[in-house]
């Protein structure tokens, strides 16, 4: 039998985070120098978790970001 190689498994548990801990994950992505597009984890982030503007206002202020995709569309997730 092959031993398992984990070198390429990634868990991300969106499930279990909060905005702010999802957003402090984010930063710490960034300055690893990895490229990313944060709107993509963030998409994930919202089918997973219910999407508010508190969450939003949040994951903005510590990014340091806006995100108008998501102040033009007010729809409702999972």
């Amino acid at each position: 039998m092959t031993p398992r190689r984990y070198k390429y498994c990634y868990i991300k548990h969106f499930k279990y985070r909060t905005a702010e801990e999802f957003a402090l994950k984010m930063l710490r992505g960034r300055r690893q120098g990895k490229k990313f597009d944060v709107e993509k984890y963030l998409d994930i982030y919202f089918n997973i978790n219910k999407f508010t503007d508190e969450k939003l206002k949040v994951i903005e202020h510590i990014l340091n970001r806006t995100f108008p995709k998501y102040h033009k569309k007010k729809f409702e997730y999972i």
